[in-house]
C-alpha cells in the first residue's frame, strides 16, 4: 500500500472504531450516566484523574474513558 492508501484506510477506520466504542458504551452505561465530556478540558481532567488513580479498577475505567475521548476527537476530525 502506498502512504496515501494507508492514510485513506486509517481515515475510514476512525468512524468504525468510534461507532464500535459508542455501541459498547451504550451497552455498558447506566441510563442516568452523564454524557462523556470530550472537550480539551474534559481530556485534561481525565488525564489528571488517571495520574491520581489509586487502584487498578479505577485506572482501567479511566483509561477506557480516555480511549473514548480520543476516538471521538479522531471521528470529529475525520468528518471535518
Amino acid at each position: 500500500m502506498t502512504a496515501e492508501q494507508r492514510s485513506a484506510s486509517a481515515r475510514s477506520a476512525v468512524p468504525a472504531r468510534w461507532a464500535r466504542a459508542k455501541v459498547t458504551t451504550q451497552r455498558t452505561t447506566a441510563p442516568n450516566t452523564p454524557a462523556l465530556e470530550t472537550s480539551k478540558e474534559g481530556l485534561h481532567l481525565c488525564l489528571e484523574r488517571i495520574k491520581n488513580a489509586t487502584n487498578v479498577a479505577e485506572l482501567r475505567r479511566l483509561t477506557e474513558e480516555l480511549q473514548r475521548i480520543v476516538f471521538h476527537k479522531q471521528y470529529e476530525n475525520a468528518k471535518a
